[in-house]
């Protein structure tokens, strides 16, 4: 079963049949979402899925975004970690993924939108230099997280799901003028963090799937998603 109709919810279609598992797609993933409103709807629906369906894995999708020391007052983070905790305190049988930017086939309003428009209008932005992004192929998380669910691993248990590397935005605008041809122009400003993200846990999951994170694995999703003609469609609000 699917609850939601966004990137995720389309990317797991395949387990809409699942009558073990509750994918759980309908969460706020804009990470500067500050609309009580919003966090409440997510609140009341997953205590609603809870409730309803107690003997199914609940299968919940937070954010690495809790492990930077710059966010610790967005309300985006403290509504993923109550929702964390909701979980722990309430489902009988749960995962938990914490994911970064997840990358693709998205309409919505991301990271990578604003930098492409704001690079193809020749139009000046702020750059926080010191921050860096973790990008990861939405089809990896995919992989992997059925891997973890048709094998019965980690339950009860919150799993870090990311690249094992995070790029500079420095990095993703330089990507991003290759595909546009066009140069950024931005004001730079010591401002923005980066944070590790510990893949203990998923390490040889990710070498059984042959998932390689190579020296270009983050241009190579970034032009697996992106043409020319349309909007950049690339889901980092994580």
């Amino acid at each position: 079963m699917i609850v939601g109709n966004g990137m995720m919810a389309n990317a797991f279609a395949m387990r809409k049949n699942d009558e073990k598992h509750i994918i759980f797609a309908s969460g706020v993933s804009n990470s500067t979402e500050t609309s009580r409103e919003a966090f409440l709807r997510e609140e009341r629906l997953l205590r609603h899925i809870i409730e309803t369906y107690p003997d199914k894995i609940t299968v919940y999708f937070s954010t690495c975004g809790i492990y930077d020391s710059t966010l610790h007052n967005s309300p985006y983070i403290h509504h993923k970690l109550e929702m964390e905790r909701l979980l722990r305190k309430h489902s009988q049988t749960f995962i938990i993924f914490r994911l970064p930017q997840v990358v693709g086939h998205t309409h919505s309003p991301t990271l990578i939108n604003f930098l492409y428009h704001k690079i193809i209008n020749q139009q000046p932005f702020e750059l926080w230099s010191n921050s860096k992004r973790n990008l990861i192929d939405v089809q990896d998380v995919v992989k992997t997280v059925n891997y973890i669910l048709d094998h019965q691993l980690f339950i009860n248990q919150i799993v870090n799901l990311a690249a094992p590397y995070s790029n500079s935005i420095d990095d993703i605008i330089a990507i991003l003028e290759r595909l546009t041809q066009k140069r950024a122009v931005y004001q730079r400003l010591l401002k923005g963090g980066s944070y590790n993200i510990d893949l203990t846990q998923i390490q040889d999951i990710y070498r059984r799937l042959g998932i390689n994170f190579g020296a270009n694995y983050t241009e190579d999703v970034i032009r697996k998603y992106y043409t020319q003609n349309e909007i950049c469609t690339l889901n980092l609000s994580r």
